[in-house]
């Protein structure tokens, strides 16, 4: 388990399609509709994480992947 954890946000935010940088950047030309679905991508993923690990560690990986502490 604390071996999936190191990786938990990769594969829950990562694999969703967005990285931080790119959300940074893009949200300037983005549409209503493409920062509406940012959004839901991520906070599915954090929901998903959430259910899996608990709160705590949901909370400690969106962090993560918010600094850029993740593998891709």
């Amino acid at each position: 388990m604390d071996t999936v954890k190191q990786y938990l946000s990769t594969h829950y935010f990562d694999q969703s399609g967005y990285r931080y940088h790119a959300l940074l950047e893009d949200a300037g030309t983005w549409s209503r509709n493409e920062v509406l679905s940012a959004m839901h991508r991520i906070t599915a993923a954090r929901m998903a994480q959430e259910r899996i690990f608990g709160e705590e560690e949901a909370e400690r990986a969106f962090g993560q992947w918010v600094v850029g502490h993740h593998d891709t």
